[in-house]
């Protein structure tokens, strides 16, 4: 961008939007396959939350994560002042709906509130940012972030169904097997 390289940091930037998601589902799959092994040998089956928690919980990560690298170039640039609002509603949202989904659903609230704030604010109003400062395309940017799970849902199933079908049952079967699904 300082270089006046525009087209090549639009580019860079979907990018890197393809890899976020790419290595989200080689590192979230694998830990939402195998969370409730792996909290099954550290504290036992009965304190498992549910798979619905671990797999909110992956998602909010993943999509934590595109907001995070599409907010850098805004940063980056000096216009800091420009995503503070969508910030500061993102936090508001999430905190309200997390007040209201933890006294309605418990646990799950606060990845409830989470999930309201990034997709209810952040994924769309931070592409919009992107799309005033930059020029890039929110169509084009979401385009290239969702890609990969054009091949990553399949994967996912594939990972989720060897995980329920051969539960590990010792440390080293779930390291091997977990290894083993984020390898694939």
């Amino acid at each position: 961008h300082l270089q006046g390289k525009q087209r090549a940091m639009r580019e860079r930037l979907l990018e890197l939007s393809t890899i976020v998601t790419a290595a989200s589902l080689v590192l979230l799959v694998p830990v939402a396959a195998y969370n409730r092994a792996f909290v099954s040998l550290w504290v036992g089956s009965s304190m498992y939350a549910s798979d619905l928690v671990t797999l909110m919980g992956c998602v909010n990560i993943w999509l934590s994560a595109l907001v995070s690298l599409w907010g850098w170039p805004i940063t980056g640039t000096g216009s800091v002042r420009l995503i503070v609002p969508v910030t500061l509603s993102s936090l508001a949202v999430n905190v309200a709906v997390s007040i209201v989904a933890t006294s309605r659903w418990g646990i799950i609230g606060p990845l409830v509130g989470t999930l309201a704030a990034l997709l209810g604010i952040s994924i769309w109003a931070v592409p919009r940012l992107l799309k005033r400062l930059f020029e890039l395309s929110p169509v084009s940017l979401l385009t290239r972030a969702l890609w990969p799970l054009t091949y990553g849902l399949p994967y996912a199933v594939c990972v989720w169904f060897a995980s329920r079908q051969w539960p590990p049952t010792s440390w080293w079967q779930l390291l091997a097997e977990g290894t083993l699904s984020a390898l694939a």
